[in-house]
């Protein structure tokens, strides 16, 4: 068929519908993984009361794993207490196993009523060391996520580069770079900013 002649706006940037490859989709897949480490380091702090710590721990529920939120609601009292308040008592220890388990963030949970009281350490150098490296673990686990969506679109441009104009497919190739950077340089201040808060 005749090539339709590119709209003349330079090859710095394709509108969405001229892109070989899905740009929103890449940039999607890129921004899941910023998403996913955002929501890691919520739950990721110092001696610090906050409902993030505990939500997302796995817990037994009914023959499955689900995230704690689903089956309890967890409140801050004080700097140092989280009181979870579980939905179904017969999920109390299951719930509390699960806080438990979660090694990093080494809990004592004990009941009280209906409840389940968390009292937070204080943290210790080691403690915060600890969580540092935790947040290094989750950073590198963004970064591949983030690597292998542009090296997907890439592999994908590539296969479809036959039947593309060649500027087309430079400046998509260029585009994908971009995303790839952006989210690497959100990720390098989202750990950054984290590092500092748990040093502190």
């Amino acid at each position: 068929g005749t090539e339709k002649k590119k709209k003349s706006q330079g090859h710095d940037s394709l509108a969405d519908d001229e892109a070989p490859v899905d740009l929103l989709k890449i940039s999607e897949r890129m921004e899941k993984a910023v998403d996913f480490l955002d929501n890691a380091f919520a739950g990721l702090s110092v001696g610090r009361a906050s409902p993030e710590l505990l939500e997302e721990l796995q817990v037994e529920a009914y023959g499955e794993k689900t995230a704690l939120k689903n089956v309890a609601q967890v409140s801050v009292r004080g700097a140092q207490l989280l009181i979870v308040n579980v939905m179904d008592p017969q999920l109390i220890k299951e719930v509390e196993k699960a806080i438990q388990a979660a090694s990093s963030l080494n809990l004592n949970p004990f009941q009280q009523n209906d409840a389940l009281h968390v009292p937070l350490p204080k943290p210790t150098k080691e403690t915060r060391d600890r969580f540092i490296r935790d947040c290094k673990k989750k950073a590198e686990e963004a970064k591949s996520r983030i690597k292998r969506a542009r090296q997907d679109s890439l592999q994908d441009l590539k296969k479809k580069s036959k039947s593309v104009p060649e500027d087309v497919a430079y400046s998509c190739q260029e585009q994908i770079q971009e995303l790839h950077d952006d989210a690497m340089s959100r990720v390098a201040s989202l750990l950054e900013v984290k590092e500092a808060e748990l040093g502190s």
